[in-house]
């Protein structure tokens, strides 16, 4: 099944964004933002229309591959195929586009279905469910909309509005959740990439990373300053 929500293009999202940063008097900290320790960021109220699951999310990596390298299709609420999963469809450039997000929110639902690693090993729907949506764990947005984490906790929150699952403090007719909104645009992936890391850590309902995208998240690492170095024109001590 596809998203239930149909995403906004960019400058309505950033231009909803804007406007509800700058009336919003609520506040809040990140642990960490480009570099940075103990940031403060505004806090608004978001339509999930407005908000993107980020196709970088460290949880998905693997399962992007498979599904590209099966050409994974789903089924449309009307019984037709979905476009098949390609490389092209899981380009961060394509984040904005209602066939990757709805592509990425499948791959994410399967994720919010484990109870392994989760606290009362319950999944993200039964924790959803029965506490509903709590503003003490709120997510992180971009000023796009783009999410840096909460990702599979928004797929939770479509797939049980989808099956006409009633939320404790989700309106399931006009869907919106609390989300701090970074200060600043990111400079590179590298910046969503640390934040994601720091906010994953020790929270109720969060699902611990398993050895395969662990491993993967370390060889991202590795690419990404071996590309530094490269552009830097930095040598290795032994050439």
């Amino acid at each position: 099944m596809p998203r239930f929500s149909q995403v906004e293009p960019k400058d309505v999202r950033e231009k909803q964004i804007a406007a509800r940063v700058k009336a919003s008097k609520k506040r809040d900290n990140l642990p960490i933002w480009e570099g940075k320790r103990g940031v403060e960021c505004p806090v608004i109220d978001l339509p999930l229309t407005h908000i993107l699951l980020r196709l970088g999310n460290g949880r998905t990596i693997d399962a992007q591959k498979y599904a590209i390298a099966t050409s994974k299709t789903f089924t449309h609420i009307d019984g037709s195929e979905s476009v098949p999963a390609t490389e092209e469809i899981f380009d961060p450039d394509n984040e904005g586009n209602q066939d990757s997000q709805d592509h990425q929110y499948e791959l994410l639902v399967v994720e919010a279905k484990k109870t392994s690693g989760r606290v009362g090993h319950q999944n993200l729907m039964q924790i959803m469910e029965t506490e509903g949506w709590l503003d003490t764990d709120r997510p992180v947005v971009t000023p796009d909309g783009v999410l840096i984490n909460g990702n599979c906790r928004v797929s939770a929150i479509e797939f049980l509005i989808r099956n006409g699952t009633a939320i404790p403090k989700i309106d399931k007719h006009n869907p919106s959740i609390s989300v701090k909104v970074v200060p600043t645009p990111p400079t590179n992936e590298a910046s969503i990439d640390e934040l994601e890391r720091e906010l994953q850590l020790g929270e109720k309902g969060k699902l611990d990373y398993d050895w395969i995208q662990i491993t993967t998240d370390m060889m991202r690492k590795i690419e990404t300053y071996e590309t530094y170095f490269k552009n830097q024109k930095v040598k290795h001590p032994e050439d």
